[in-house]
Formats: structure tokens, C-alpha cells, sequence
């Protein structure tokens, strides 16, 4: 036997914005004989204007980093893109490593004033050198404790601070140490901006890199399956992780590019040292197929041996975001909005209000 059809008068209200007006929308329609028992409907109410909305959320590993006018902007890593960038895409400074509270953790992160440069770990968007650096000497740094390879390595967070120390204890014999001596020529030419709470460029440590690799390479170290006693390392995860992180740089047109030495491949100095003659280092070898983490000679020579600087942002100090907003047309765009806050947060777009084709009548807003 068919079910009956039946008729019914629904009707309801919802809340939504209009420009910057709260609105209330009452909806109402009357039906005849269109509903069949034993069915589901669903029933789409087309507000009478142009409804948009937006949500917060904590900013995060991907998001990418510029340097405003009056502070750090943020646009957020998912945010929407116009022919694969992001808008502006070539004024960003840095993407997002972690913002993660329990592994901002280098105690000397402070300006002049005490305040802690302990928001985010930013990476910056190129090399300080086309390559070709040395850690150091071969011998134990007394300026920086060692970092052994056990699994404590990954907790060692502090590149900021391992570099200022290394820096103020070589000032008379800097041009022996390469990658610190890179460093300070990459600030000097490249300052942190007036009114940008933020700390200087610094040499990542091995624990900064571990977190690279799992919150941008979509990999953790502790699953190399190929280990040895100096080094995680895996002979093939090294392509996917590779691909991951260069999808993301790819939005602002600043992929990691890989060296024509497949052999050697493409070595990214830390700040850690190991022991007396080892410092720590990330690679990808072999076409990018091997990835490791782990210990080299101090005194290593490798014309692919480069850094890629990090800083700290204060979070007291945000000036502006990106807000989406989408309109019911379906069109997108974006606008700036300037403010000062103390959180460090993105913005993200959802549908406001309700679209679609009306099935009960147009609403009124009030």
C-alpha cells in the first residue's frame, strides 16, 4: 500500500548578521499533499539578504606569517587561495611550526623588557646561505650543553637560545663556525621591522626540526624504521614527507628545493651539538627518498649544508588578520581588519546564514 501523502505549514526563525547587524529571520510555508510518510525532508530557507559569517579558531602549524604594518598578520594555512596562492602570498615572512604551549620552552626567549617570545615557532621562507657551511670546530662547546641522541633529543626546543650563546662566545673567531657566522650576517641584513615584538632570526635546534617534520612533513621521527645509533632515519618516508611540506610552501610559491647531488642531498644544519666532535642535523638523501635526523661531523663539509632560520613571535602583539567573509552569491573576499589583541588567532570561513534554493517561501529579516 503507498503511504499518504499529507500537507504542512512550517515555520521557524534563525539569527544571523547583516554587515555588522544582528538580524533575525522568521520563515513560514504552507504545503498541500507534497509529504509522504515514512520520508525525510529537508527543507532550505533562502534569507532575504546577503547572510556571512566567521569563525575563530587557534592559530596553528601551516599558517603563514607577515610582517604588518603594526605587527605580525596571520593568514591562516587553509584559508582560501586564488590560483593555488594565498593573497599576497610573496610579502609572507614565515610559516608556523608549532604553537603548541608544552614545547615553547626555551626560558631565554625575552626581550629587553622580559616579555617572552613564546607564542610560535616560525620558519622562515629561504636559506641564509646558498650553502656550503660548517657547524664549528671539532671540539666540545662550553657555550651550549650537548644534546645526546637518545629520546630527549626531540624535547630540545632551544635554537634561540643555543645560537645566542654560540654567537656571544665566538665574536673574535666567528668565520670559523659557518652556520653561526650565516646567522648573524642573515640578521644583520635581514632585522626584525620596527613595532614587531618578535625575536631575532636564530639557528632551529634538533627538537625544532623534529617538530618541522611532524607538524609539516606529516611524519614523526619516532616512526623511522631504519635507525641507527646516531640518527632516525628511513630509506623511503623521505618523498611523502618532502611532497607534504612543499604542498604548503607551494601556496605562497616557496617550495624547498631540492640539490642536483642526489648523494648528499639536502642537509639542514641545527644549533644542538651532540658531543665533542658532532653536531645535529635534518636530511633528505637519495632523490629525497632517505630522511633522517640525527648527528654529523662538526667540522662536515657539504655544498647542499645550509640553514633555515626560525624566529619567536610575542603573543601580546598582533595586529591584523585576514577575515573571510562569503556572501550568498557564493563569491568570496577578504578583508583586512586591524586590531590589537593578546591571543595570536586565525580566522576561517563559514557559510552564514542559509543558501540554497527556498523550498518555504522567502523569510523576513527583521
Amino acid at each position: 500500500m503507498k503511504p499518504a501523502n499529507t500537507g504542512a505549514t512550517l515555520s521557524g526563525n534563525y539569527h544571523t548578521l547583516k554587515d555588522t547587524e544582528n538580524k533575525t529571520v522568521n520563515y513560514t510555508g504552507s504545503y498541500s499533499s507534497i509529504f509522504t510518510g515514512g520520508y525525510c525532508y529537508t527543507i532550505t530557507v533562502k534569507a532575504p539578504f546577503a547572510a556571512s559569517g566567521e569563525e575563530e579558531r587557534p592559530l596553528a602549524p601551516g599558517d603563514f606569517v607577515f610582517h604588518g604594518t603594526g605587527g605580525i598578520e596571520v593568514y591562516p594555512g587553509d584559508g582560501p587561495l586564488t590560483d593555488g596562492k594565498i593573497p599576497n602570498y610573496t610579502d609572507a615572512v614565515g610559516i608556523v611550526v608549532t604553537c603548541d604551549k608544552s614545547r615553547l620552552t626555551d626560558a631565554g626567549c625575552k626581550d629587553e623588557n622580559g616579555n617572552e617570545w613564546n607564542h610560535a615557532y616560525v620558519m622562515g621562507l629561504e636559506y641564509t646561505s646558498t650553502g656550503g657551511l660548517t657547524w664549528g670546530l671539532a671540539k666540545a662547546e662550553p657555550a651550549i650543553p650537548l644534546t645526546l641522541y637518545d629520546s630527549n633529543a626531540k624535547n630540545n626546543m632551544n635554537g634561540y637560545t643555543e645560537t645566542k650563546k654560540m654567537l656571544e662566545a665566538h665574536t673574535s673567531d666567528l668565520s670559523s663556525y659557518g652556520a653561526f657566522n650565516s646567522i648573524n650576517s642573515y640578521r644583520n641584513t635581514h632585522s626584525v621591522p620596527d613595532g614587531v615584538k618578535r625575536s631575532p632570526w636564530f639557528i632551529p635546534s634538533c627538537g625544532q626540526w623534529f617538530d618541522v617534520m611532524v607538524n609539516l612533513c606529516g611524519r614523526s621521527p619516532e616512526t623511522f624504521r631504519d635507525n641507527t645509533t646516531v640518527s632516525w632515519i628511513d630509506e623511503s618516508y623521505g618523498t611523502k614527507m618532502w611532497e607534504t611540506i612543499n604542498r604548503q610552501l607551494s601556496r605562497i610559491g616557496k617550495p624547498l628545493s631540492f640539490t642536483s647531488d642526489k648523494s648528499t642531498g639536502v642537509l639542514l644544519l641545527c644549533s644542538s651539538q651532540a658531543d665533542d666532535a658532532n653536531c645535529w642535523d635534518a636530511r633528505w638523501r637519495l632523490s629525497g627518498a632517505q630522511v633522517s635526523l640525527g648527528v654529523n661531523g662538526n667540522k662536515a663539509y657539504y655544498s647542499s649544508a645550509r640553514i633555515r632560520p626560525f624566529f619567536l613571535h610575542f603573543s601580546g602583539d598582533i595586529s591584523a588578520f585576514f577575515k573571510y567573509e562569503k556572501k550568498q552569491d557564493k563569491k568570496m573576499k577578504v578583508i583586512r581588519h586591524y586590531f590589537i589583541d593578546t591571543g595570536f588567532f586565525a580566522l576561517l570561513l563559514i557559510a552564514g546564514g542559509c543558501t540554497g534554493e527556498t523550498e518555504i517561501g522567502g523569510g523576513n529579516g527583521q
